[in-house]
């Protein structure tokens, strides 16, 4: 019986080892492509989305930054608008995460649609982020300061 538990807690724990992550990498990150006609391409323009994604989290965070900068004016300026501004900044971040998080997450649903033939991710986190960030800029106009 001890052979047996020793067994199955050594699958249970083998994503935490490191075979199961040389698997998971092989398998879902860096895996051969057997129709090299258009799945190396889709590859490619995976990656490409995955690093817009990357460069719109980028952009949001660095409107975070300018904004927690600009409330350093602002305590001087205006003091009772000084809460207000870091409240925005530390929305942009959180905004950021979010998309960056939502763009992985697709660049490993489109990857093992690209690695199945005949599967296709569903387009819902595009829907998700445009309205995330609309609802962002809806807000950062029409609040106060």
């Amino acid at each position: 019986m001890a052979d047996k538990d020793r067994r199955e807690l050594s699958e249970k724990s083998s994503l935490f080892s490191f075979e199961g992550i040389k698997s998971f990498w092989s398998k879902r990150v860096a895996f051969e492509f057997f129709s090299k006609d258009s799945a190396l391409a889709d590859h490619y323009a995976n990656e490409r989305t995955w690093h817009n994604w990357l460069a719109v989290s980028n952009a949001v965070s660095w409107m975070g930054i300018v904004v927690a900068q600009m409330s350093k004016i602002a305590r001087v300026v205006r003091p009772e608008h000084y809460h207000m501004l870091r409240y925005k900044a530390c929305i942009c971040q959180v905004v950021a995460i979010i998309v960056l998080l939502i763009g992985s997450y697709r660049f490993f649903c489109e990857q093992n649609a690209i690695s199945e033939v005949g599967k296709r991710a569903s387009p819902w986190s595009l829907l998700a982020t445009g309205v995330l960030i609309l609802l962002f800029l809806h807000y950062a106009s029409y609040s106060q300061y």
